[in-house]
């Protein structure tokens, strides 16, 4: 059975694997696709964006999604070499920041489609908190730990930002807010308008850059999601040795001199491996005492925890 697509652009379908029923919902309508009671309770439901045609798996649980996994047989997808060109020039020219950030409609509706570009976002607090868990309930330590793993010998370090966001988002509670600046998150009580297009832009480019903002919780974790979790090579492992003996050799030191103790074992810019440094310290592998503002050590038991015996 398939219920009639309301009026206006659709960007899910939200289909119940078992009796084949399917409704439309936008990629804004947070309450639709989080609350599927027509469909069950406790059902498992198939998500599929039209755009992209990714295919994801959904938990309905009490008549919400607790989050989804990629169903795509293919494995995790780069991102289309026309669609990352859009974003990159949108923001970026040789001399840094663009000033001017137009892009072409047909332009941006491309880079939509490939799930690298977004239209503005307006939520409200509630639903954000609401999304955010979602996304974070959607992955485990482990899938984040081999994403950051796979971005070491590939460069994609889009991949390594969601070590530092699932560490970020797993500490938010189900909460209303407090205030108009919330007291227990900090976000706005206000429906707040996000624009995700500069959020993707610093993924691709550096990995990320404010990993702790709850819009970016959310982006990240279900981009990663959305385009599958890599699998780690041998080779990632060993970086990921080098790259942490590196560091625990330079400590204690800056970030700025740990980037330099880890340019042998990590390909790319400076802004990149600054960026994974930082990302390191966010997932609480290597820590920062607050009154010098150095990383002070690595702590083994949680590289352990995101990487395992790697």
């Amino acid at each position: 059975m398939k219920t009639r697509s309301p009026s206006g652009p659709k960007d899910y379908s939200v289909v119940d694997a078992r009796t084949g029923a399917e409704l439309y919902v936008t990629s804004t309508e947070a309450e639709a696709i989080l609350s599927v009671r027509r469909l069950g309770k406790k059902r498992e439901v198939k998500l599929l964006r039209l755009a992209g045609a990714t295919l994801m798996r959904a938990v309905v649980e009490d008549g919400v999604v607790r989050g989804w996994v990629n169903d795509d047989p293919s494995g995790p997808r780069a991102p289309d070499p026309r669609a990352l060109k859009i974003l990159h020039e949108t923001f970026w020219t040789t001399r840094g920041w663009k000033d001017e950030r137009d892009v072409a409609p047909e332009d941006h509706a491309y880079a939509k489609s490939m799930g690298l570009m977004f239209d503005p976002l307006t939520l409200t607090h509630d639903e954000l908190i609401r999304r955010a868990r979602a996304a974070v309930a959607a992955v485990t330590p482990a899938d984040v730990g081999k994403a950051f793993l796979a971005s070491l010998s590939t460069r994609r370090v889009e991949w390594r930002s969601a070590l530092a966001t699932y560490a970020r988002g797993r500490a938010i509670e189900e909460h209303t807010a407090v205030g108009e600046v919330c007291q227990v998150c900090g976000g706005a009580a206000r429906p707040t308008k996000h624009e995700l297009d500069v959020l993707s832009f610093e993924r691709y480019k550096w990995g990320g850059v404010r990993h702790t903002q709850l819009v970016y919780v959310m982006l990240d974790l279900e981009c990663l999601v959305a385009n599958g979790i890599p699998e780690p090579t041998p080779d990632d492992s060993r970086r990921l040795r080098a790259l942490l003996d590196g560091i625990r050799k330079a400590l204690p030191a800056t970030e700025a001199h740990l980037e330099k103790a880890i340019v042998a074992h990590v390909d790319g810019s400076k802004s990149e491996r600054m960026t994974l440094i930082d990302i390191l310290i966010h997932a609480g592998v290597v820590a920062r005492p607050e009154k010098r503002g150095r990383p002070a050590r690595v702590f083994d038991d949680v590289v352990w925890s995101w990487f395992g015996d790697r």
